[in-house]
């Protein structure tokens, strides 16, 4: 996985991708992410001691966060572009430099948006037991990752032939919520929630974000949540 993230993604692609929407007030891909971020915000009550694990390029502590965050990755591509444009905001490590033990019962939250797809079970487990170890007591770890059913079956293999970037080949697992259910029992974690959101309303905006993000919500309120492109999981040390 550290060849893909070093060689074959532009260090500044999601970055690019969002703050260009964020510019021209319109397009899918950027709200995507701007929709992900803003909903993982929303469940951190303080970003004083916060952590972005897997911060890729420093976009979510850059543009949504306050100061003095911490971002992790395992890509020291990345995390020079994070150093490099929002290093004024926070602080970016490669993960091989990160030590956990020497955070422990440190953060207040953490925030992991998109790497659960890209582990193995027993590399899950693994990863929810550091974060469990390096949270305060009472603290909340928020995660982000697709809900494989077959409406997002179906994008991805779209994807393929609209998006530059082709990365379904570097994952190792396509969770449902009962398989999500199944790692988070085996972790260290006794508190969880597991949480959809994201739907196609978000294609609206193609003509703007904030007609985009609308249709979004509405759509979540008439379906009750109960669908979503994507899983958000909330659990509490």
């Amino acid at each position: 996985m550290n060849t893909f993230w070093d060689d074959k993604l532009p260090p500044d692609y999601y970055d690019t991708v969002l703050n260009t929407g964020l510019v021209k007030k319109r397009g899918i891909q950027s709200n995507w992410h701007n929709t992900t971020f803003l909903n993982v915000k929303k469940r951190i009550t303080s970003s004083k001691n916060h952590l972005d694990y897997a911060c890729g390029p420093g976009s979510f502590i850059g543009i949504y966060l306050d100061k003095d965050c911490i971002g992790v990755d395992i890509s020291q591509n990345q995390i020079e572009f994070a150093k490099n444009k929002y290093g004024t905001k926070g602080s970016f490590y490669i993960n091989s430099d990160f030590d956990h033990i020497k955070y422990e019962n440190y953060f207040d939250s953490i925030s992991t948006i998109g790497l659960l797809e890209y582990l193995d079970d027993d590399e899950t487990i693994s990863y929810l037991n550091k974060m469990q170890l390096i949270l305060k007591p009472g603290g909340k770890l928020i995660i982000t990752t697709p809900n494989y059913s077959f409406a997002m079956k179906t994008i991805e293999k779209a994807m393929h032939f609209l998006s530059p970037m082709n990365y379904s080949s570097e994952h190792k697992n396509k969770h449902t919520k009962k398989s999500l259910s199944n790692l988070l029992e085996k972790s260290s974690f006794q508190c969880y929630e597991i949480e959809k959101f994201m739907n196609f309303g978000i294609a609206f905006s193609f003509l703007s974000l904030n007609f985009g993000y609308t249709m979004n919500n509405l759509f979540s309120k008439f379906t009750k949540n109960k669908t979503g492109l994507l899983f958000i999981i909330s659990l509490k040390k």
